[in-house]
């Protein structure tokens, strides 16, 4: 009971907890509005009973609504929170830690009293699911695991990250009749814009660099098509659409590169992500954010982290990311980088100006291309802005933006001759791999095509976003092309490994264990898999694993960790 001392129930008019709450400091509780209003949804009186079920040894007391606390439940569910102000100080307080993290691929949990009694107080275990809820405040979250569900008496309950044992929101509604698993919480960032009070307390790194929320309340217009500060900038406009596009939630993993002029291809950034962050949201012109386009509004907190990497070191930026998501990056030493690629592969990220950075190199090398490299097979999302191209070998997506039309002509004719040049390349490989390896993708034949699209660009046969496709079409050819090249390359190369393997292997045998029948029926078996064709990798393995551990046993050798088959 000890662990969270934190945690307070809200008491009703017969005495049972009818719903739960958060302690803020010696004075203050956080809990929903709901819990505590009438259906009328007017504010309550002030006296309102709460037990201090964090601290039993702390009498009840008794609390109003703070100045300026009560957030009643609209029409839509939007607001439903309540500040209140405990009559007497609690001695001895601890309140509860607010984290304002990455809600993505957490493991969460939270106490509530569908008992009406603390002694009957559960413990449901829960993950994030996604933005949900009016304009998209809340977070849904579903059950993780056996054990109880989420149910009435949990309303205004501190949700728990279980990883760093924080407070990333407040459960605000289960459901009981579309799905009876399913609930939701008001994430601490939601919370924070409608309680200034509460703002001050939470901790954790913001989802938006001041750079770009500066940038956005200045060039919103331009980059969304409208609002009364003036005209849109077309190249900007196609260009955020793209952004859009990128970053918008869905299964496949994307890596892309937007690359200009920093005011330009910074304002288009600003604007998608500046519009995705429910903090930085409120803070733009309002009337220039009702006349942005729906395709440009990405749902609330589908980017994790934007960031400016200006000046930043790879350990600087690599901490960044850390404290968004919510894990130790130790002491910010390139030591720490492979555990935050590897915990941060899934998620939405923004970094712009890496080629700005004070370790720009590092960066590439230590950092982003690894989770560039990650990223596409965990769904995560990693959109790079620079002012010339970044991680060519694992972008799938390059579109360019304050460039001018010639320049970037040029750029699209060097991309199709590399693509030529890439998959004449795979062809090759592949009439050398293909018969010899079982399995193996066929490369792709788009350079002609897109040669055509080129010419009749440069011809000026098409506008402004003809060229946008086309940047990303061909772009995305190449990533694929490099991709087979790649995987061709890889088999031909495992096969051959596998055959050194066996060989090494076999000359261990000596004596006895040279005429073994069961040994040499294991390695003519790996030795077939292995030099007729096609070959299949996952089968040759497996001979080949087979034939090294009869080997082994034979010598008296014990199993290592690694045995040195796999490559």
């Amino acid at each position: 009971m000890g662990d969270y001392p934190w945690r307070v129930g809200i008491v009703g008019h017969s005495g049972a907890l009818v719903g739960a709450g958060v302690l803020l400091s010696d004075r203050y509780v956080l809990t929903c509005a709901h819990v505590l209003a009438g259906d009328d949804e007017e504010e309550p009186g002030p006296e309102i009973g709460i037990e201090f079920v964090g601290m039993p040894h702390c009498p009840p007391g008794l609390a109003g609504v703070a100045e300026d606390g009560w957030i009643p439940r609209r029409g839509d569910e939007s607001g439903d929170l309540a500040l209140l102000e405990l009559k007497d100080v609690v001695p001895g307080a601890r309140p509860a830690p607010l984290l304002d993290i990455a809600l993505r691929d957490r493991d969460l949990k939270v106490q509530g009293y569908p008992g009406g009694s603390s002694f009957t107080a559960v413990w449901a275990r829960l993950c994030p699911a996604g933005p949900s809820g009016p304009h998209d405040e809340w977070v849904q979250v579903d059950p993780r695991g056996a054990g109880p569900r989420v149910r009435r008496g949990f309303s205004g309950a501190g949700v728990v990250d279980e990883r760093t044992g924080q407070v990333v929101g407040v459960l605000v509604a289960a459901s009981s009749r579309t799905d009876p698993d399913c609930a939701w919480l008001i994430p601490v960032d939601t919370i924070a814009g409608y309680l200034a009070p509460v703002a001050r307390l939470v901790a954790g790194e913001a989802a938006t660099d001041p750079v770009f929320l500066i940038s956005a309340q200045s060039r919103l217009a331009e980059v969304s098509g409208g609002g009364r500060r003036g005209g849109a900038n077309e190249g900007m406009v196609r260009a955020s659409h793209v952004v859009a596009d990128w970053l918008r939630p869905a299964e496949r993993g994307v890596v892309a590169n937007l690359v200009g002029p920093k005011a330009e291809r910074v304002g288009v950034l600003a604007a998608i992500v500046a519009l995705a962050d429910p903090v930085s949201r409120r803070r733009l012109p309002a009337e220039e954010v009702a006349v942005v386009p729906p395709e440009l509004m990405l749902p609330l907190r589908s980017v994790d982290l934007a960031l400016d990497a200006t000046g930043r070191t790879t350990a600087e930026v690599a901490r960044k990311i850390a404290e968004r998501i919510g894990i130790d990056a130790g002491a910010g030493d390139r030591e720490s980088v492979p555990g935050v690629v590897a915990a941060a592969a899934s998620m939405s990220l923004v970094i712009d100006s890496a080629d700005e950075a004070a370790t720009p190199d590092s960066l590439a090398h230590d950092l982003l291309g690894p989770l560039a490299e990650r990223a596409p097979g965990r769904g995560g999302r990693l959109v790079l802005g620079s002012g010339g191209e970044l991680l060519p070998e694992h972008t799938g997506e390059v579109v360019c933006v304050g460039v001018s039309t010639r320049r970037r002509l040029v750029r699209l004719h060097a991309v199709v001759a590399e693509l030529d040049a890439v998959e004449r390349r795979a062809w090759r490989c592949y009439a050398r791999v293909g018969p010899r390896i079982a399995g193996v993708p066929e490369p792709p034949s788009r350079s002609a095509e897109l040669r055509v699209l080129e010419l009749t660009l440069r011809a000026g046969g098409l506008d402004e976003g003809a060229l946008v496709n086309a940047e990303r079409d061909v772009s995305a050819a190449l990533h694929d092309a490099r991709k087979v090249l790649k995987e061709l390359e890889a088999s031909l190369a495992r096969r051959d490994e596998l055959r050194r393997v066996l060989e090494a292997n076999k000359a261990r045998a000596a004596g006895e264990l040279a005429e073994d029948p069961g040994l040499a029926r294991l390695y003519d078996r790996a030795r077939r898999e292995l030099w007729r064709g096609p070959c299949d990798l996952a089968v040759a393995q497996d001979a080949v694993d087979a034939y090294v551990e009869a080997l082994r046993r034979g010598l008296g050798i014990a199993r290592p960790d690694e045995t040195g088959a796999r490559p």
